[in-house]
């Protein structure tokens, strides 16, 4: 999904950016007031009540529940009602609890590793291969520029 308004210029480009900007909006809300975290948000607007804001949020570390209490619930749609760039109602928010694969610990980008020892031999070929052909090139150019030389007497 594209963020920058320049690169999706059309009417589903601003939906898009309209759906994204709803999201991390709610996101930063629901963060900000409660101990549970965000594990995904995915909104959707629409014409009329055709939208829907879905968000999987996860307890806080050490908490183990099975739902999201009744009243974190209400308290949190209503915190993303006012959000919404049209109109809204509690109905078109989903809250769901995350799996705990969901939250797991995030993990550290791999490391990049150095070239390896193929790497380095495939650049050495490369390079004897370009410097044949060029020995080659120059060789057939020099035998063209001396009309005498390399020619069958006849």
């Amino acid at each position: 999904m594209y963020e920058d308004a320049a690169l999706v210029p059309t009417r589903e480009g601003e939906l898009a950016r309209r759906e994204l900007a709803f999201a991390a909006s709610a996101r930063a809300a629901v963060e900000s007031v409660s101990p549970w975290r965000v594990a995904f948000v995915e909104a959707r607007l629409g014409r009329g009540r055709s939208g829907r804001l879905l968000m999987t949020i996860a307890p806080p570390e050490g908490v183990t529940v099975e739902a999201i209490p009744p009243a974190l619930a209400s308290q949190l749609r209503a915190l993303i009602v006012p959000l919404a760039p049209e109109p809204w109602t509690d109905a078109q928010t989903t809250l769901e609890l995350a799996h705990p694969v969901m939250t797991s610990a995030q993990r550290e980008p791999p490391t990049p590793r150095s070239p390896s020892l193929l790497l380095a031999l495939c650049l050495v070929g490369l390079g004897a291969s370009a410097g044949v052909t060029l020995d080659r090139l120059a060789r057939a150019r020099a035998r063209e520029a001396s009309p005498g030389r390399g020619r069958p007497l006849s």
